[in-house]
């Protein structure tokens, strides 16, 4: 019988996010891949014409950070879109592998990640 326990990922400003990793805690263990730890950041963005636009301050600014831990990339990139569409604004989401090595793909599918982006309207 296998037990589970569920991961979950924080957010500094102190609310707390289930992740969907599943560790197993009987012999199975040596078989099923390790859960990693990325750190999520949500950056302002705006669309401006054909263009999208994100900015920030490097140590005035408070952004929304999430620690999630995920065995595998896939559970990774479902749990980051629905942070994104949580957002209240438009935001760019950096994420950031904080083990040694990237799992295989890494950087192809967290580049240019946008969410909740509207188009400019100049009257």
């Amino acid at each position: 019988m296998t037990t589970g326990t569920h991961s979950g990922a924080t957010a500094s400003h102190g609310s707390t996010v289930r992740g969907f990793g599943v560790q197993a805690s009987t012999q199975m263990e040596t078989t099923m891949p390790s859960s990693k730890h990325f750190r999520v950041t949500f950056i302002p963005a705006k669309r401006d014409g054909a263009f999208i636009v994100s900015s920030f301050t490097m140590m005035g600014e408070d952004l929304p950070r999430y620690d999630i831990f995920h065995e595998t990339l896939d559970a990774l990139m479902a749990d980051v879109e629905r942070l994104g569409k949580l957002q209240e604004q438009g935001v760019s989401a950096s994420i950031r592998c904080m083990e040694k090595r990237k799992p295989n793909g890494f950087d192809k599918r967290t580049k240019r990640l946008y969410y909740n982006l509207e188009d400019k309207v100049t009257a």
